[in-house]
């Protein structure tokens, strides 16, 4: 069973992935500074389903999802990227937000691109896919200034 044992392995990589976003939406609704709470909502609630929906895929091919956090780069670099974001006025944890949803994208991509994951495992990646993809364009807008992405080509 190595083929459902790499896809278990690749879908737990993307979960992990997924809690270090929700972590970071988490930190940003509690900052009032943040005045795009609703926008953070709506991705926040799109990635609990993001969530859901992988788990459920690793326990069908009878793993057991990741309840673990992973640390990324954009963590262990924030302090020194906060300080200076903020001295340039920037909303420092919006641009942390961008970078880790380029990067669950970015990872999304890649697993969509493993020949040896299982044609349904594809079909569930492909839907989540689609969320997240939607979620980056969203904090792309949000972090430019623009909130609910209004202003912003193909966002409502």
């Amino acid at each position: 069973m190595p083929a459902a044992s790499n896809a278990i392995d690749t879908l737990n990589g993307l979960i992990d992935e997924v809690r270090c976003s929700i972590e970071l939406y988490g930190d940003a609704r509690s900052q009032p500074a943040i005045s795009t709470q609703s926008s953070l909502s709506l991705v926040l609630g799109h990635l609990e389903t993001v969530l859901a929906t992988l788990a459920a895929e690793v326990q069908r091919l009878g793993g057991v999802p990741s309840g673990r956090l992973s640390p990324s780069d954009t963590n262990q670099s924030f302090a020194r990227y906060d300080r200076q974001m903020i001295a340039e006025g920037h909303h420092p944890l919006l641009e942390q937000i961008e970078q880790q949803e380029r990067h669950l994208e970015a990872r999304i991509e890649g697993a969509l691109n493993d020949p040896s994951l299982p044609s349904a495992t594809i079909d569930v990646l492909n839907k989540v896919y689609s969320s997240v993809r939607s979620d980056c364009q969203i904090t792309h807008a949000l972090n430019r200034g623009h909130p609910f992405g209004l202003g912003v080509p193909g966002l409502v």
